[in-house]
């Protein structure tokens, strides 16, 4: 009788890096292996696989399990006995009492940023720079004409398309309803580790126009990493 040999997930999620921010968040990223994905992964690492993501195509299934692995990881890092984090009907992560972050996943790369800080609230993307039609799309349909105005290469270009998505993340829990890319356009020319973004409409009460965002960013290889930490208003 053949036993099946259980699958890996470590085996799926490699080079695994770790950022502390302050005693009480974490950055996570790391690369995802399509090649190494089988669906038992999921019962491997003591992870439920939601309904809807059960029923979703296995690119969907790998993404959402990358960024399942990180969180685990990181609840451990942070003293934390991790839990699983399910998913709500916008596709958002269902946070534990006491933790709150966000996930992100682009082509075999994916982040986490976990907190305890639930006075704050993080949004965090993770993009392979585009070329292309890809870039042309986030030149036309994402950028202001104040962006064009400081933005000159690709990876600026992804870069600043990243952390539009990253506030996005950020304030939509608390805003409570969609806004588009032109609710924020760059203040300043993008720096070395953050840009500046300007919101251009009143989002709610404690995010008007004019508000002022910081968003850091990195490098990873060919992807762009941004992040930013608003308050809880």
């Amino acid at each position: 009788m053949t036993r099946r040999t259980q699958p890996d997930p470590i085996g799926f999620l490699t080079d695994v890096q770790t950022q502390r921010i302050g005693a009480r968040t974490c950055l996570l990223t790391a690369v995802y292996h399509p090649d190494c994905y089988d669906p038992a992964l999921f019962e491997a690492a003591d992870l439920p696989m939601p309904p809807r993501i059960a029923r979703s195509i296995r690119k969907r299934q790998m993404e959402f399990l990358s960024g399942r692995l990180l969180a685990q990881t990181a609840q451990a890092q942070l003293g934390l006995t991790p839990q699983p984090i399910d998913i709500a009907e916008s596709r958002a992560p269902v946070w534990p009492d006491g933790v709150t972050g966000s996930l992100s996943h682009a082509r075999g790369r994916c982040a986490a940023i976990l907190s305890t800080d639930t006075t704050h609230h993080f949004g965090i993307d993770c993009e392979a720079v585009v070329d292309g039609s890809a870039l042309t799309a986030i030149q036309t349909q994402t950028l202001t004409e104040a962006d064009k105005a400081f933005v000159t290469t690709a990876s600026e270009a992804t870069c600043l398309f990243s952390a539009k998505e990253a506030v996005f993340k950020a304030l939509h829990p608390q805003v409570g309803r969609f806004f588009g890319f032109d609710a924020a356009e760059l203040a300043a020319p993008i720096g070395a580790d953050s840009l500046t973004l300007r919101l251009t409409d009143d989002l709610n009460d404690g995010f008007r126009a004019g508000h002022l965002l910081e968003v850091h960013h990195q490098t990873l290889e060919s992807h762009v990493l941004t992040w930013l930490r608003v308050p809880a208003r």
